[in-house]
């Protein structure tokens, strides 16, 4: 009897705590995030100059406010800020970018992982440390994936894997373009 006592005991606790799991993320109406990150090297293509330069890696931050529309589907804001430096110069750029992102959120493993795969369509800047050059604006088409784990907090750490493109932009010099240049970090969201 005090077997099946503690069965029953051990089988009410689970479902609870599954419970709890799934409605972590069931529950939320918003995600705030702050997340930091390797955006890797890549190559950035200046049309007037018909060249390909090498961003080298650089420290990409991340920031966001995602609301949730239903349980599955959030749309939202961003930030991204970056300081970048070139193989063939000594020459730097600070890239900020700004814009909103549609995201939906599956919930895995029993609530305890919610994958948010995304994508984010904005406004970049990026300040030119080159004497006489313009600054340059693009428009940034970025995909993202992001695995939010449930720790029994209000806070959800999470892993971010991704890419930053830019199909069009430029400066009065010359356009200024780069394929999918991939990021990798992690943050915490609330």
């Amino acid at each position: 009897m005090k077997s099946l006592l503690a069965l029953m005991a051990l089988i009410f606790s689970m479902s609870i705590n599954i419970f709890c799991q799934e409605s972590f993320f069931k529950n939320k109406t918003s995600d705030y995030g702050l997340a930091v990150g390797a955006w890797l090297g890549g190559e950035v293509y200046l049309e007037y100059y018909d060249v390909d330069i090498n961003k080298e890696t650089s420290i990409l931050l991340q920031g966001f406010a995602d609301f949730y529309l239903i349980e599955k589907l959030a749309m939202g804001v961003y930030v991204n800020y970056s300081s970048a430096s070139f193989e063939e110069t000594d020459e730097t750029a600070t890239i900020y970018e700004f814009g909103i992102s549609i995201k939906p959120r599956f919930i895995l493993s029993g609530g305890s992982l919610a994958i948010k795969p995304g994508i984010q369509l904005g406004y970049r800047g990026e300040s030119v440390d080159i004497k006489g050059a313009d600054d340059v604006k693009g428009f940034g088409v970025n995909l993202s994936i992001e695995f939010q784990f449930n720790i029994h907090s209000n806070i959800a750490p999470f892993g971010i894997i991704g890419f930053l493109s830019q199909p069009a932009g430029g400066s009065d010099d010359t356009n200024v373009t780069f394929a999918p240049i991939f990021y990798v970090g992690g943050g915490i969201s609330i």
